[in-house]
């Protein structure tokens, strides 16, 4: 069963497109919570939490933990949690704007629960995201992304754009557009980031 995060965690690049630059200004070591709405009516919504922490230059390891909630149209409850751990790659590539790449491990688990009865099962797989984050202004930032996952010999691709406000230096707010391809969902996220100083 799978469930693509709808939360945009964090993003790595491809070694070899990338020739030297200066040290980025953008900040890797966060935390961040999030909600989002899909187009289909069977996800009642989706909350996440997520996190990044830079380990060595421009090296980050990842970590997110999802959660949907699933409307059958019967009285079996159904909902989906995703778990992500990985590494990423970020790098600076032009004034304002970092390239970036990662790796990551999958874990996705379906909970049906009928009359206090619960029965549970759960794949794993991996995944692959390259992506671009620069700044637009002083206080907003633009990105966009693009992902590959596998679970269980079952893949699909999304990808998204969207934005980050800065309400202070320690704080931002984010709104992003995920389109998932093979007839996939859209999905509309928000969320809150705190950023470590």
């Amino acid at each position: 069963m799978k469930f693509l995060s709808p939360i945009s965690v964090s993003s790595i690049v491809l070694a070899g497109i990338v020739g030297t630059a200066q040290a980025s200004d953008f900040n890797y070591d966060y935390v961040e919570g999030g909600y989002s709405n899909y187009n289909i009516d069977e996800v009642d919504s989706a909350f996440g939490v997520s996190g990044s922490y830079d380990v060595a230059e421009n090296i980050n390891i990842i970590g997110s933990y999802s959660k949907a909630d699933i409307d059958t149209g019967t009285p079996m409850n159904l909902s989906v949690n995703k778990l992500l751990v990985g590494v990423g790659y970020h790098k600076e590539i032009a004034p304002k704007t970092d390239i970036l790449a990662d790796i990551s491990y999958l874990k996705i688990e379906g909970e049906v629960s009928v009359n206090g009865a619960t029965v549970s099962a759960s794949d794993s797989g991996y995944g692959l995201g390259v992506g671009v984050r620069h700044q637009l202004t002083d206080n907003i930032e633009g990105n966009a992304r693009i992902s590959y996952e596998n679970i269980d010999e079952e893949s699909d691709t999304a990808v998204s754009v969207g934005g980050r406000y800065k309400i202070n230096e320690a704080m931002s707010a984010g709104l992003d557009l995920t389109t998932v391809t093979n007839e996939g969902p859209e999905i509309i996220s928000t969320s809150l980031r705190w950023n470590f100083l």
